[in-house]
């Protein structure tokens, strides 16, 4: 016998990216036309389809179990940081894992979204890399850890950078938190925190960066040989602006190079050196 078929054809254009939107379905393939609802959804749907790219839509995603390990090379884009949050609590938002036997390192690239949480918001442990852009850390503490603690001293950890974000708290907690390694935060602001970097042997570079009520602005112990040339590598201040911190600059047995840069309205010292 014969009967007549109506087939209607769809594009078949490879996916480039897993789509997510607080009004998908997590049953959906996470395409354009059919997002997912939640990030670790999504970051499910990338592993199995070998994707590097998740785009966020607008909204709130808080109605998921945090703390995400991202052992992959990740893109993840928001629609902009006033408009796109991760809401995580009091849990830890995103872990970096280095892979076993990589020729490059793990790198999360985070833009356009505000990362809210108490905990961790992104952890950089050695051999991994983070870069955010136009980020939004809201009472994060830290807002980056690049840094792997035992006991009281810190360990070096990952290179992470941060630019054209803001990262504010209520008073409490470290913004940054690094050891080893050149980390470079610039053209951001840092508000609010009982210590706005903490620097244990790192090569920072804060470039254009404002530093406002803080405990204090800036904490560095220790000066290392980063780069390996022989040279120990300073901490840099350039372009930058302390404003009333109870303590703009503290340095410990560390080599700080500050230039163009404004220190004013200190409650205690605008530096302190040891």
């Amino acid at each position: 016998d014969t009967d007549r078929a109506t087939v209607t054809a769809v594009s078949g254009a490879p996916t480039v990216a897993v789509f997510v939107d607080p009004a998908g379905d997590d049953a959906d393939p996470g395409t354009e036309v059919l997002p997912v609802r939640t990030l670790g959804r999504a970051l499910e749907v990338a592993g199995q389809e070998n994707l590097s790219e998740i785009r966020l839509a607008a909204g709130t995603y808080a109605e998921e179990a945090f703390d995400y390990v991202v052992d992959a090379t990740l893109r993840i884009t928001g629609a902009g940081a006033d408009v796109t949050e991760l809401d995580a609590g009091d849990a830890d938002l995103f872990t970096l894992q280095a892979a076993d036997g990589a020729e490059d390192p793990v790198a999360l690239y985070l833009q356009d979204v505000t990362l809210t949480t108490t905990g961790t918001a992104v952890s950089v442990p050695s051999d991994t890399e983070a870069h955010l852009l136009r980020v939004t850390c809201a009472g994060a503490s830290p807002c980056v850890r690049a840094a792997e603690l035992f006991g009281f001293l810190p360990a070096p950890g990952g290179t992470f950078t941060f630019r054209n974000g803001t990262a504010v708290a209520d008073g409490s907690g470290t913004a940054f938190t690094v050891a080893g390694s050149a980390h470079l935060v610039q053209d951001s602001r840092i508000e609010g925190y009982a210590t706005g970097v903490f620097a244990f042997g790192s090569a920072f570079r804060l470039e254009g960066v404002t530093l406002d009520g803080n405990g204090v602005g800036l904490e560095a112990t220790g000066s290392i040989d980063v780069d390996g040339d022989g040279d120990v590598d300073p901490l840099v201040a350039r372009g930058s602006t302390f404003v009333s911190n109870g303590t703009g600059i503290v340095a410990q047995g560390a080599q700080l190079r500050v230039t163009d840069t404004e220190i004013e309205g200190s409650d205690a010292h605008g530096l302190h050196l040891e």
